[in-house]
């Protein structure tokens, strides 16, 4: 009986295990379909114009481009460290051309969002 028991929950573990392995993954999105992502979510959550929109995925679709280049430029020496320079620098700049479309008051909610979602890091 004990045995029986143990070899139910061995092949119990074994299937379970199985499934997670494969979890319902999503198709890694490209640099396009990202920016038009980021445009809808920014104009809903700012109130920004047509024109404001027409001028944000551009930008924001030079970032995820960029993006693409620097994961391709550094998936062969994994420096992660000069890794996450070059995009925080990708993401000062892009906040910069923010900074041009929008009023002070929406950059204003603009970076508290961005900021307020911000995961907690360890200090360095």
């Amino acid at each position: 009986m004990k045995q029986l028991f143990v070899s139910f929950f061995l092949i119990s573990a074994v299937i379970v295990s199985a499934y997670a392995q494969h979890g319902t993954h999503t198709k890694a999105k490209n640099p396009t379909e990202k920016a038009t992502f980021m445009t809808k979510k920014w104009t809903s959550e700012l109130s920004l114009t047509s024109n404001q929109s027409a001028l944000i995925n551009p930008i924001f679709l030079r970032q995820y481009k960029h993006f693409v280049w620097i994961d391709s430029l550094y998936a062969t020496n994994h420096n992660k460290k000069a890794m996450f320079h070059s995009k925080k620098a990708a993401r000062a700049q892009t906040d910069s051309s923010m900074k041009q479309v929008l009023t002070p008051e929406q950059y204003g909610h603009y970076y508290r969002l961005k900021t307020q979602n911000r995961p907690k890091r360890r200090p360095n």
